[in-house]
């Protein structure tokens, strides 16, 4: 796919990510069939210092699967703001 192109050919500088924030949060469903939920979530783990959430049976989230709401976006948002 044309579109996921950038994703999968861009390297990630996740020194220079970590340079520019302190709070990072992933979110990933567990039947995504795009982006591989272990291999994933360890890199943001130990490579971003992440806080990782696995969605149960969501899909892709990206809109195409239906999913237009996740309340863990919302939650985490607010406790990044105290």
């Amino acid at each position: 796919m044309a579109i996921a192109k950038p994703w999968l050919e861009t390297p990630i500088d996740y020194e220079t990510i970590k340079n520019k924030t302190t709070k990072i949060i992933a979110i990933f469903s567990s039947n995504d069939l795009y982006v591989p939920l272990n291999e994933n979530r360890i890199v943001f783990e130990e490579s971003l210092n992440a806080r990782t959430f696995v969605e149960k049976n969501k899909g892709h989230l990206g809109g195409s699967d239906g999913v237009n709401e996740l309340p863990v976006v919302l939650h985490e948002l607010l406790k990044m703001l105290k």
